[in-house]
């Protein structure tokens, strides 16, 4: 639990909770969350000023709380579509090949960070602007998890061949294009996020280039 929070013992303290985490998410992905003071966020989730200081010391405790939720809640999310792809391919039983996992990378990526592109932005900016040790570590930890699913999957293609060269650049190209991603979704907006058709052409690009690198 994050420093500076009262941790609740009762299910409404609880749910009082979730709902000043809740409301900050939603600012977040707004991007609203760092200029918003605490009242609005107290009255977007229905709190009372009593209520959020019984729980926190500020508004730098509360940060830190949702950043740890927006972290988990992803790799949550992540777990389920590497679950999801283990279990579809495991119930056709057929090799899982190159061209499947690339996709699905690339695709499970580009989901990852513009579902709360908001949210993650503000997470992300600030490891690098506050020099946040803790939430760097945090984010650090995150990221070899992927990795750590990521691997687990490089490992059903093609596994007699599977060298551990050919397993290295499975993950260096997974590790530049989760960079690549992350910058233009979160901070560079240049893949366009509401034109269907431009998405589409421009993941089926990054297919060929991650496909092309990984088995070159």
């Amino acid at each position: 639990m994050s420093e500076g929070l009262s941790q609740p013992q009762q299910e409404r303290s609880r749910k009082a909770l979730d709902r000043l985490v809740n409301a900050s998410i939603d600012l977040m992905s707004a991007g609203s969350f760092d200029d918003a003071p605490i009242t609005e966020i107290i009255k977007k989730a229905d709190c009372s000023v009593g209520a959020f200081y019984a729980r926190f010391e500020g508004k730098d405790a509360l940060f830190h709380l949702v950043q740890e939720r927006v972290l988990e809640e992803a790799r949550e999310w992540l777990d389920q579509q590497f679950d999801d792809f283990h279990c579809v391919h495991d119930q056709t039983g057929r090799l899982v090949q190159p061209k499947d996992v690339a996709a699905f990378i690339v695709r499970t990526l580009y989901g990852l960070y513009t579902r709360r592109s908001g949210a993650y932005r503000a997470v992300f900016l600030h490891t690098r602007v506050k020099r946040d040790e803790a939430l760097t570590q945090k984010v650090h930890a995150f990221n070899a998890c992927s990795l750590k699913r990521a691997a687990e999957l490089f490992s059903k293609v093609n596994p007699s061949k599977s060298r551990a060269s050919k397993r290295r650049r499975w993950s260096l190209g997974l590790e530049v294009l989760s960079a690549y991603l992350r910058e233009k979704i979160l901070f560079g907006d240049v893949i366009p996020t509401g034109k269907r058709h431009a998405v589409e052409k421009d993941l089926a690009e990054l297919e060929k280039m991650y496909l092309s690198y990984v088995i070159g």
